[in-house]
């Protein structure tokens, strides 16, 4: 189903001239397929000056994989889609979080579809507020704040990864890691070792770097050092996410391919396409609860 199509079908009737305080719900059914939607939406008014509504809508069908689509009413963004593409940077922040250049699919500036869009579904269920940064033509840019507390929708966080047996996503509340603790920044602790033993099974790593935010697991570095426990950590990534993508300049899992939408929450990389390099780290990252992460203060 085409961008546009997906947006005429599922927003027309959900469009709001007031903003929200709450989450809106409704359900939308599909008669032929006995089937329905629940429809959860919010609607915002620029923080300052002047302009249109945007209307955000989370679309569950309660199959783990919701649907996202913010909605400017009345109105259409500037320099999205950029030219010759069906997609755009948009700016977002959650909560305390970094303001993230947010890829976004569009077919013509009015509906904003995020590529990554069960990660952010996923987000958004964990944050109090999301702001929304967006040029819009008669405008500029403006500014939008959703009080988003209160999502409860089921995201699907397969496949589980796991990283000194410790699973992305998951929270650890009694933490007992064989690391030592390399930087506080208020909910946000990291651990670090080196020469580590059972990364990805068998093996020495040459260093390791795990981050927990608010005691949830949410990135690990894992600078392999050598062929063996290189090749284990391929092997194993292969094992969980499948084949990575053949046409990245690195090698990164899931393999997405070219879909411009983009359904996993979790995310790996090798951060090298040259062969026999070791020294280079793999990382690995939970995208429902790295959103949330604020920014280290610069010393």
């Amino acid at each position: 189903m085409s961008i546009k199509y997906f947006a005429a079908f599922v927003i027309a009737p959900w469009l709001a001239s007031t903003a929200q305080a709450e989450w809106q719900k409704s359900e939308i059914k599909d008669e032929m397929r006995g089937k329905s939607t629940s429809v959860f939406s919010l609607t915002s008014s620029p923080i300052s000056g002047s302009g249109p509504d945007v209307t955000l809508m989370v679309l569950d069908k309660n199959d783990g994989q919701p649907g996202v689509v913010f909605s400017v009413k009345d109105g259409r963004t500037e320099g999205c889609p950029t030219a010759d593409s069906s997609y755009c940077n948009v700016n977002v922040k959650f909560d305390d979080g970094k303001v993230l250049a947010e890829n976004f699919s569009t077919a013509e500036g009015t509906h904003l579809v995020p590529s990554e869009v069960v990660a952010f579904a996923g987000t958004i269920t964990k944050a109090r507020n999301l702001f929304l940064e967006v040029d819009l033509k008669q405008y500029g840019l403006l500014q939008y704040k959703f009080s988003v507390k209160g999502l409860d929708i089921f995201i699907d966080r397969s496949p589980k990864v796991k990283v000194l047996g410790f699973e992305l996503g998951e929270a650890y509340p009694n933490l007992d890691i064989p690391l030592t603790k390399s930087k506080v920044n208020g909910m946000d602790v990291c651990y670090a070792g080196e020469n580590i033993e059972g990364v990805f099974g068998p093996g020495k790593a040459e260093k390791v770097h795990m981050c927990f935010y608010d005691n949830v697991f949410y990135s690990a570095i894992v600078t392999p050092g050598t062929k063996p426990t290189y090749v284990a950590g391929v092997k194993y990534l292969n094992s969980v996410f499948g084949k990575p993508d053949p046409d990245s300049i690195y090698p990164s899992w899931p393999n997405t391919g070219d879909k411009v939408i983009r359904r996993s929450t979790k995310r790996a990389s090798y951060l090298t396409f040259e062969k026999n390099k070791y020294g280079l780290p793999f990382i690995i990252s939970d995208e429902v609860i790295s959103p949330l992460v604020p920014e280290t203060p610069k010393p």
